[in-house]
């Protein structure tokens, strides 16, 4: 069986380290809309795959009620997974919840994906994150993103609602 991959081995390997994009582990997919947003990354200068990933976590489409990043202690575990990647603007489906029962791969569509798809393809949805020497990567806001998420959600559920 293979391996699974830590948020490093996810987010090293994207463009800007990834900051801005939505990683989720294997054990919150039966939370639909349960993700995290990287806002910072800061790799070890010694070794480069290593380091601190900072974030801000969203339950169940949630965020807590300061949205201040808050450093992630849960990276090195082996159960991390892409959900949205910024540089590409381009949403995501994992594989191990297409391995999940109908029932939660329907509520994560609802509650994410077809919102996140929505938003993705709005215009000055584009993401920008600024990479400053020393290998640290951070980025402003993605207000405007989150705010696109929420109303697509909210047309999910009214339409959920009237059928």
């Amino acid at each position: 069986m293979a391996r699974g991959k830590t948020l490093f081995d996810v987010v090293f390997r994207m463009t800007n380290y990834g900051v801005e994009s939505h990683v989720t582990r294997k054990c919150w997919l039966k939370h639909p809309g349960t993700f995290l947003r990287v806002t910072e990354v800061q790799p070890n200068p010694r070794d480069g795959m290593r380091g601190e990933i900072s974030g801000v976590m969203r339950f169940r489409g949630r965020a807590a009620a300061d949205e201040a990043p808050e450093r992630i202690r849960s990276a090195l575990k082996r159960e991390w997974v892409l959900l949205w990647d910024s540089a590409r603007n381009e949403v995501v489906v994992p594989q191990e919840l297409k391995a999940m029962p109908q029932d939660v791969q329907d509520a994560w569509e609802v509650a994410y994906f077809a919102p996140a798809r929505e938003a993705s393809k709005a215009p000055g949805s584009e993401k920008v994150a600024t990479v400053h020497t020393g290998a640290r990567a951070i980025s402003g806001t993605s207000a405007a993103f989150d705010e696109r998420l929420a109303a697509g959600r909210a047309a999910a559920e009214a339409a959920a609602d009237r059928a």
